[in-house]
């Protein structure tokens, strides 16, 4: 006997589902690494482990009664593969599989929560005895979930087509990528501190590719105000203020009440010190600051990492200033 889909405006009864959701309604999506599926003689289990965080939250709410043993159409799309390559196809995240399962209770591990999908001996477990493909495992995927209903097939729904969320996911770090960044790191730091030391960063040349004038000063809003005192200025907002005789990329950063005093000429400094001296000082400080800062973005740097040699001599190399790095740099490039 055919199973009759229902109207798309009444809900799935109970019975049926244990959800108030309608046929094709979307019950969420998340992000994981596939793990190999668990065969049983009724069929197999898909499995995607989600790490702490949205990804395994959205994980946690399939622990909810109404959602254990509901039945869901899972659409998973490939983002990378284990070793961390963007993996599309004309342009396109390429959809792995597609397949009417069971929800089952989310199994919890040090990394976060992995969601189990069973599916049916049949069309559905063959589906998802594609993911057991040796090239697909520990790919970072994307999980689609939609209200499902039991006997359905794939062929009773609309094709979906991967959301805005997958474009989000191309710069997440696979495991194998995070293991590879941490042996480069050291390399790395080393590389980076000798363009540090050698006034890379505060090159005109370099600082003009790294963005404008305005670019600096908004910057510089975001920082705390570099007034010198018994104990930091935690006053805000926080203004660029210009230092005088100075035309491109030469401001401070300063709350209202210095500012007011650095531009009427009333600092004096605890220690002594000229204030002229200071501002020149400072401002070689922030501008390597930003400079660093605006070459780690621009090279989409993950966080707490440094951008590798290559990476960083490539993008001189590209605009033809690779003459102001040191050649001692080129050594980290083997």
């Amino acid at each position: 006997m055919s199973y009759k889909k229902p109207q798309q405006e009444k809900s799935v009864p109970t019975s049926e589902t244990n959800s108030p959701l309608n046929i094709g309604d979307a019950i969420g999506g998340f992000a994981g690494y596939l793990r190999r599926a668990k065969a049983s003689a009724a069929g197999l289990t898909a499995q995607v482990s989600g790490e702490n965080g949205g990804d395994s939250d959205m994980i946690t709410t399939l622990h909810l009664t109404k959602h254990l043993d509901n039945w869901v159409k899972v659409t998973i799309w490939m983002v990378k593969d284990r070793y961390g390559k963007v993996t599309k196809k004309d342009g396109e995240y390429i959809k792995l599989t597609e397949f009417i399962a069971t929800v089952k209770r989310p199994l919890a591990n040090n990394q976060g929560q992995v969601a189990q999908f069973f599916g049916e001996n049949g069309v559905n477990s063959d589906a998802i005895n594609v993911l057991n493909r040796s090239e697909f495992l520990d790919a970072l995927v994307y999980v689609e979930m939609h209200q499902a209903a039991a006997g359905m097939a794939i062929q009773d729904f609309k094709d979906n087509k991967p959301g805005e969320e997958l474009s989000e996911l191309g710069g997440r770090l696979t495991p194998t990528e995070t293991a590879e960044l941490k042996k480069l790191q050291k390399k790395s730091e080393e590389a980076w501190n000798l363009l540090k030391s050698n006034g890379f960063f505060r090159y005109d040349l370099v600082l003009g590719h790294l963005g404008r004038n305005d670019d600096f000063e908004k910057w510089l809003t975001a920082q705390t105000c570099c007034h010198p005192g018994d104990k930091p200025c935690e006053n805000s907002p926080v203004h660029a203020w210009h230092i005088p005789g100075e035309k491109r990329f030469a401001a401070l950063p300063l709350c209202s009440e210095h500012e007011e005093m650095w531009t009427n000429g009333q600092v004096s400094l605890i220690d002594g010190s000229s204030p002229s001296a200071f501002a020149a000082t400072q401002r070689v400080t922030y501008l390597q600051r930003w400079s660093q800062y605006a070459l780690r973005l621009y090279l989409n740097t993950p966080a707490n990492h440094t951008p590798t040699p290559q990476a960083v001599f490539a993008w001189a190399l590209e605009r033809k200033i690779d003459g102001l790095i040191p050649n001692t740099f080129k050594m980290f490039l083997v």
